[in-house]
């Protein structure tokens, strides 16, 4: 991706103009470079200067809107106290719900073709937020700062992957009460499982 200040604005107006006329069209398969390169008021040539095709720039596009959802994750996860393990399980559980429910107000088949394509499970990401949540724990002294970041990285992918799957086969299963008590035993279960003891 280029640096350039000017690079870079050209970038973002792509992005824009793609995410506008999704929303717009609600459609992926309506998304050309050239359709995008009108909208963002530069030539085709320009835009294909940047991303060498439309999968590219849909591709950056999901990366940065799961940048932004993991770190308003770690945010909401670092920014608040936790008494017991099933709170904890219950804040991860209702932030996952609540970013996949944005995804679920997309058609069907454009969801679909997003949460398989281009929805990637960010393991490295996760790994590293579930370090900072154990850091914000330990420092304050919470009565979870036992929870090891092995135990942590487990319940939040475990969480997101069934919660991905859960989209995938009928969105609106993430509204029932049953699929959240679930994910939450899903977390819980992750947590308390911990590691195995090293073999002697």
């Amino acid at each position: 991706m280029p640096r350039q200040p000017r690079s870079m604005e050209t970038v973002e107006r792509l992005l824009a103009a793609g995410e506008a006329i999704v929303k717009r069209k609600r459609r992926l398969d309506r998304l050309t470079m050239e359709t995008v390169a009108d909208e963002a008021g530069i030539t085709p040539q320009a835009a294909y200067r940047y991303f060498g095709d439309v999968q590219a720039l849909i591709l950056l596009g999901m990366l940065r809107l799961q940048a932004i959802e993991h770190e308003r994750l770690l945010d909401f996860l670092t920014a608040q106290a936790f008494d017991t393990e099933t709170d904890l399980a219950n804040a991860a559980v209702a932030f996952v719900i609540q970013a996949f429910q944005g995804m679920a107000r997309i058609p069907a088949t454009m969801r679909n073709r997003i949460a398989q394509d281009y929805f990637d499970i960010c393991y490295d990401v996760l790994w590293k937020i579930s370090e900072a949540i154990h850091s914000a724990m330990a420092r304050r002294g919470d009565p979870c700062a036992g929870i090891g970041v092995m135990q942590l990285t487990a319940s939040l992918t475990s969480v997101v992957a069934v919660a991905k799957s859960l989209l995938l086969h009928d969105a609106t299963l993430l509204n029932q009460p049953g699929a959240q008590l679930m994910l939450v035993d899903i977390f819980l279960g992750a947590l308390r499982r911990g590691p195995d003891p090293p073999a002697h």
